[in-house]
């Protein structure tokens, strides 16, 4: 819903565009977090957190997984497409890359990135 009204808004204020990618990414992100998560809420977490789970804990004690960070929206994607829950054409997959580098330069703004915006809109 969010993306959809910064779309709508950026045929008049075109920085919405920004808005609307941040919001797509940020919703594919939690999407393929909870499809990845699995009943042992570990899917969406790197390969070494997960093994470390396994190994440091006894079965019988819950641990607290939340304080890890989950992979990063490109590896989440690849994980995915590993399990068979996403499917994606050659472009889709190059699009998908540039919505990450878009949200990752709003995210993480560099000069050269801030003043590229600022000519554009």
């Amino acid at each position: 819903m969010v993306c959809a009204k910064k779309l709508a808004a950026a045929e008049s204020k075109p920085i919405q565009l920004l808005f609307a990618a941040k919001a797509a990414h940020a919703a594919l992100q939690a999407a393929l977090v909870a499809a990845l998560s699995g009943p042992d809420y570990r899917g969406a977490y790197s390969d070494k957190t997960a093994k470390r789970h396994e190994e440091t804990v006894a079965p019988s004690v819950e641990f607290d997984i939340k304080d890890y960070k989950v992979v990063n929206f490109l590896e989440l994607i690849e994980k995915a497409k590993t399990k068979s829950l996403l499917k994606l054409t050659e472009e889709e997959n190059k699009l998908l890359e540039r919505l990450s580098g878009i949200r990752d330069e709003i995210e993480h703004p560099k000069p050269v990135a801030i003043n590229a915006f600022m000519f554009v809109f």
